[in-house]
């Protein structure tokens, strides 16, 4: 069988790059068996345009994004001019993205998570990110207006799902020196370091002593963001909870000992904390995420996680109704962690991928 070859144009410097190449990496004998054959290049050199896809990891051209972006348009005509189709991944934290200028020139757009409803992405936006601009309206924070290029109508079908930052490592594991080590150094080593998706899950239904787990930081750019994490915090307060910082292995002992842990938003609407949570055992407390679709699909409100309403005025209403049933609470867990473990396999990553790059 005649293979398409998929240049994998990407970073490693940061964690959602990490969550990028990990599942590439791990599922490339089955993406073989799928009529791909990967090829990474954590840098640009020849032979970058000698294949059939191009796939961009957006975070390669972080810092170029704002300094040098005619280099990047280059870039993608190079790739388009020369017959390949070109896939544009952003790994941007939010349902928005500041990237819908390569539009035109890309087969496809694909990023973590996307607005179930596209059209709203032709909708004016503030910040263009949609959980900040309403925080930033329900908490009167002082958000600066932001300029980005909204798709056009006839754009909006190029969008789609790739997959979220939960194909990593998470729980204690991703701390371990042979991780870190891996992962340093996948640019020289990737051929011959053997890549695992294989994350550790723990029992919702042993001994959960400790309520609830919420540890998160308030040292965010966005006032916004700062804002709605304080009106939880406040609440948590209030019942005598404690937030402030925990060294890493004492944070997940408690969060593997917790009944429930909570994850607002960051400058996204995903954020590690969702997938430590469920990683652990817990039951996932966290703001309504309807609007949004991703893969794997981890957040179906009531199955895989308990939603509470932006404005928190039903928080601590759902708390309560979490730490009151035990068996609403495994349900909810278990239930994560089974469409976790269902995306694991190489070979439904695989099949996934040549579903995106429409590779017959």
């Amino acid at each position: 069988m005649s293979l398409a070859r998929i240049n994998i144009l990407t970073a490693n410097a940061h964690s959602n790059a990490w969550a990028f190449n990990c599942p590439l990496l791990a599922a490339r004998s089955a993406c073989r068996t799928h009529g791909m054959d990967l090829r990474f290049f954590f840098r640009e050199k020849p032979g970058l345009f000698d294949g059939d896809i191009l796939l961009v990891n957006s975070s390669f051209f972080r810092f170029t994004w704002k300094n040098d972006k005619g280099r990047i348009f280059k870039c993608l005509e190079t790739a388009a001019s020369g017959g390949m189709k070109v896939f544009w991944n952003d790994l941007t934290d939010s349902t928005w993205s500041p990237h819908f200028e390569v539009l035109p020139i890309v087969t496809g757009f694909l990023k973590n998570q996307v607005l179930v409803d596209r059209t709203r992405y032709l909708e004016p936006s503030k910040t263009g990110r949609i959980s900040i601009d309403f925080f930033d309206k329900l908490y009167n924070s002082g958000e600066k207006e932001s300029q980005y290029r909204a798709p056009l109508a006839e754009e909006l079908p190029k969008i789609n799902v790739s997959w979220n930052t939960s194909l990593e490592n998470y729980g204690r594991t991703r701390y371990s020196l042979m991780n870190k080590l891996k992962r340093k150094f996948r640019p020289w080593l990737h051929q011959w370091l053997e890549e695992k998706l294989e994350p550790s899950f723990i029992a919702p239904g042993r001994p959960r002593p400790v309520d609830l787990s919420c540890r998160v930081g308030c040292r965010q750019s966005r006032p916004a963001v700062v804002a709605h994490r304080k009106a939880i915090l406040a609440l948590l307060e209030g019942r005598g909870i404690p937030s402030g910082p925990l060294p890493r292995a004492d944070y997940f002992d408690e969060l593997e000992r917790s009944k429930v842990g909570i994850s607002p938003f960051g400058m996204g609407e995903l954020c590690y904390r969702d997938y430590e949570t469920m990683l652990a055992g817990a039951a996932l407390l966290k703001p309504d995420m309807g609007h949004l679709e991703t893969w794997p699909s981890l957040f179906i409100p009531g199955e895989t996680y308990c939603p509470h309403k932006w404005d928190l005025s039903d928080f601590e209403e759902k708390l309560d109704a979490l730490l009151a049933d035990d068996e609403l609470r495994e349900k909810l867990a278990c239930a994560a962690q089974r469409v976790y473990r269902e995306a694991l396999p190489k070979d439904v990553f695989a099949a996934r991928l040549a579903k995106l790059l429409k590779v017959s």
